[in-house]
Formats: C-alpha cells, sequence, structure tokens
C-alpha cells in the first residue's frame, strides 16, 4: 500500500524496502501463484528498490509501530526528515528575528 501510496516519490530513485517478514526477500526468486501475488507484483515492476530483512525482536521502532499502543501511547517514531530541510533550518541560526518568528 506505501509503494501505491507514494509510487510518485519513489519513481526514478532507488529505495529499500524493509521488512520483518523473511518470505519477502526471496520475493524476486518465487514463482507467483495466486492473482493476489501476480497484483502486487504489478505494484512493484518498474521501480528500483532493493528488500532488506531484519528480525522483528531487532526492529525496534517498526516493531513498536506495528503493535497497538498501550492506553493510547505511541512506544516509537520514526521521523523522515530531507536534508534540504536540516539546510533550511540551519540557515535560520544567525538571524533573530526570524527565530522569534518561529519560536
Amino acid at each position: 500500500m506505501a509503494v501505491e501510496r507514494w509510487r510518485h516519490y519513489l519513481e526514478g530513485g532507488q529505495f529499500i524496502i524493509r521488512t520483518d517478514h523473511k518470505s519477502l526477500k526471496f520475493l524476486l526468486q518465487q514463482k507467483l501463484h495466486t492473482h493476489l501475488q501476480r497484483k502486487r507484483m504489478s505494484k512493484l515492476m518498474g521501480l528500483n528498490y532493493s528488500i532488506q530483512y531484519k528480525k522483528g525482536k531487532e526492529n525496534v521502532v517498526v516493531d513498536a509501530l506495528s503493535r497497538y499502543p498501550k492506553n493510547g501511547e505511541v512506544t516509537a517514531l520514526t521521523v523522515v526528515t530531507p536534508e534540504r530541510y536540516r539546510e533550511v533550518e540551519a540557515s535560520y541560526e544567525g538571524d533573530n528575528k526570524l527565530k522569534e518568528l518561529l519560536e
């Protein structure tokens, strides 16, 4: 679903699919037997990606997000910050008036 939703960002570049499902590591070597497998695989066609497997116990952040939160609290969260955003943020350092406005 994520590839379908963000396809316009993923096309033309390389990306990594990280998973705790070991069988997905061998996705490209498997024979597709069902309609659902063929349908899902067609969504990945034409994209430049690699699949990395990490055991669920070692994949703490992903594991925390896939579990139902206790008392409505999220235990971990991954935030992606593009490098360009950091550059713009760093350019504010010397501008006290802008800092005041941002606060």
